[in-house]
């Protein structure tokens, strides 16, 4: 029962992945992965809605028209850290500073993120020459077969006892039931067998307080998890490892409220009395699947994913500071796009559009200055699958961002992240139907991790 995991401990086991050098192993993870929870997430992924995902930290980003500011709070939801809950907050606003309110933002944005991320894979890993010198002394294979023999007896040891027990339980019941002169004869036995019985039965119940019962007693997993406990002490010990590998999904939504305030300059002073702005419900809901790596050489970070929005017109990247008329015909509000070019009713402006998003983000950090420089990438589309009639493709059409640049990152020296400044440069938030090279901008992104900003006595 026990002998199966023999392969999952087993020194010489290749694993598939390949680090800079040679192939890595596999080990245990569990208690030998948790110490690496912390400088992981401390590193700062900034996602392209400007939001942080998955880590305790604020991120400020800065787009040509728009700022986002962005607070995460991260924590795990049971004592295996397999699963992660991210609750924050965030803000954005045209024409501000890094999400904060200007007096000149037309639109502006404040709410709340959620999200529930679990851990499918979490690997550490050594090179081959250390497995081989671990394997040739013995230690490693010589610990887990001394835990092996351990198990085994306390199964076999338990085992005797709850067959013993059921033997007497059962004489027991057979002389009970006897009549009453045959019982006389039998009272010798009958002291004997209740002695025997009252001290078994204090044996398993000495059994049942410091072991599962026989349900889990009998499960392999419980097995599974001392051997797992016993190795990851053992490797912390030895002190083996080069690396890791994480693998984790993550599902998240975002509600929060547009107030839209369009520019009255070209209102009558009646007119702008009887105007009123807006405050929009905004609501997204999607999935991604994260990868984060390091080795001795190397830090690299992926995640894809896409999200389902509920927006609205004055929303599209295309729209740029727009103004309020009134249209005596339709005795009724319209919207400019820039007060000048005409883009719809103000009555059409409400939450009616339903966006498709996909995103994909990557980024590596080199041996250069000990994996503190690094460059990104980032490509991600937005696209109406679903508007009212009123709101054409030309009013809000798909669009598309495709951007690289540098990343850097300040750390301690036990590789905890102090902050990652980055640059993007490309095509952002581009229409399909415009000319790409029209949006071709920057954005600065600074991610600050909560440890950073807490002093050490």
């Amino acid at each position: 029962m026990i002998k199966a995991y023999d392969a999952l401990y087993n020194c010489s086991r290749k694993d598939s992945r390949v680090d800079s050098i040679k192939k890595s192993i596999n080990v245990t993870g569990g208690r030998a992965f948790d110490t690496l929870f912390k400088p992981i997430l401390s590193n700062v992924f900034i996602g392209s809605n400007g939001l942080v995902q998955d880590g305790p930290a604020s991120s400020f980003t800065q787009d040509p028209d728009k700022g986002t500011l962005s607070i995460n709070y991260t924590m795990f939801t049971s004592p295996d850290r397999w699963g992660l809950v991210n609750l924050g907050v965030f803000s954005k606003a045209t024409e501000g500073i890094f999400g904060v309110y200007s007096s000149g933002a037309w639109s502006s944005e404040i709410g709340f993120n959620v999200s529930y991320s679990s851990i499918r894979t979490r690997s550490r890993y050594f090179l081959r020459k250390k497995c081989d010198s671990l394997a040739a002394s013995g230690g490693r294979q010589r610990y887990y077969l001394d835990l092996l023999t351990r198990l085994n007896g306390l199964v076999n040891q338990r085992a005797k006892v709850e067959a013993r027990y059921a033997e007497v339980k059962d004489s027991l019941e057979l002389l009970w039931g006897l009549p009453t002169d045959m019982l006389q004869i039998a009272t010798a036995d009958i002291t004997r067998l209740n002695t025997e019985f009252r001290r078994l039965d204090s044996l398993k119940l000495l059994i049942a307080s410091t072991t599962p019962d026989s349900a889990i007693f009998n499960d392999t997993k419980f097995y599974k998890q001392i051997i797992d406990s016993a190795i990851s002490v053992f490797e912390i010990k030895n002190d083996i490892f080069t690396g890791y590998y994480l693998r984790w999904w993550t599902f998240r939504g975002s509600l929060s409220n547009n107030a839209i305030s369009l520019a009255t300059d070209s209102l009558a002073a009646g007119e702008k009395l009887a105007y009123k702005a807006k405050n929009l419900i905004r609501i997204s809901a999607g999935w991604n699947m994260s990868w984060i790596s390091e080795n001795h050489k190397r830090l690299w970070f992926a995640r894809m994913g896409a999200d389902l929005g509920l927006r609205n017109y004055a929303d599209h990247p295309t729209v740029k500071k727009p103004g309020a008329r009134f249209d005596a015909v339709k005795d009724d509000y319209v919207v400019y796009n820039q007060n000048a070019t005409y883009l719809a009713d103000y009555k059409d402006l409400r939450p009616n559009i339903l966006t498709f998003e996909p995103s994909v983000y990557g980024s590596r950090f080199f041996n250069l200055l000990s994996k503190m420089f690094g460059l990104e990438g980032r490509a991600d589309a937005r696209i109406p699958i679903s508007r009212p009639k009123e709101i054409s493709s030309d009013i809000y059409p798909a669009t598309y961002s495709l951007t690289a640049g540098p990343v850097f990152r300040l750390k301690q020296d036990d590789d905890i992240s102090k902050g990652t400044i980055g640059v993007e440069v490309g095509l952002m938030d581009a229409p399909v139907n415009d000319n790409a090279w029209r949006f071709f901008a920057a954005r600065l992104k600074i991610g600050v991790p909560f440890s950073a900003l807490i002093r050490k006595k």
